[in-house]
């Protein structure tokens, strides 16, 4: 059974988790983050939906593949 959670903790110490949900025919993913003290909340959480974005096209993209 694949992991339904990857936790890291980057270089400065902050936790970043992202967690795997089967919901319907899909699966929901979530990542929650610890933010740095620099930039706006909104652009930190702006920079990890681009993340998550690319994830969801590239996963979109290898189904078949495999």
């Amino acid at each position: 059974m694949p992991p339904h959670a990857v936790t890291l903790w980057l270089d400065d110490g902050r936790r970043v988790r992202t967690t795997f949900t089967s919901e319907g025919t899909g699966t929901r993913v979530q990542t929650v983050f610890d933010p740095e003290p620099t930039n706006p909340i909104d652009l930190q959480r702006s920079g990890w939906q681009a993340i998550l974005d690319s994830y969801a096209a590239y996963v979109s993209q290898s189904q078949g593949k495999l």
